[in-house]
């Protein structure tokens, strides 16, 4: 679970119904959460699949409880053959949550702002823009420019060489 991105946010008034239709949305629209991963030829590959079984998990808090008990136990281990890797449960209580668990494979800290500004779009009937790029469309650039890229690198690697100056900030 070192790898694993947990972040709640507050869920209003959204049915379960509704999550899991927005969760479908955002599964169809974003790759990453149709990925997997597995050895072959010990080489790590991706595979992005076309269509994948999803189910949102529900809790029910108890009166007056805080659901930080409940969220440590939402996060558990995720199998990278496996896809999703994307975990998402709806908390009923004084307060409704949504819970979502992220494996770091397919997500860094920008995308918890990203999903979560999607989630808020979606459940106010706003559609979203069509994507016109994937992770998948960088990864091939970044591929496809691997000399010009460790040029660059060398560069800075160059650059600071020698001992690094000190800023003064006064």
């Amino acid at each position: 679970t070192a790898y694993n991105m947990p972040f709640m946010c507050d869920a209003g008034d959204i049915t379960a119904e509704d999550l899991l239709s927005i969760c479908h949305v955002l599964i169809e629209r974003h790759e990453a959460f149709r990925t997997t991963f597995k050895i072959v030829d010990e080489e790590i590959v991706q595979e992005i699949h076309s269509d994948i079984s999803f189910n949102i998990e529900r809790y029910v808090l108890d009166s007056g409880a805080l659901p930080d008990t409940l969220f440590a136990a939402f996060v558990r281990p995720f199998d990278l053959s496996m896809a999703p890797l994307l975990r998402v449960a709806l908390v009923n209580g004084d307060k409704n949550y949504i819970f979502i668990d992220l494996h770091h494979i397919i997500a860094d800290g920008a995308s918890i702002e990203i999903i979560t500004n999607e989630i808020d779009a979606l459940k106010n009937g706003v559609a979203l823009p069509l994507l016109n790029l994937q992770y998948r469309d960088y990864s091939e650039w970044a591929l496809s420019h691997k000399a010009e890229i460790k040029d660059q690198e060398s560069y800075w690697i160059s650059r600071f060489d020698d001992e690094i100056p000190v800023l003064s900030l006064s």
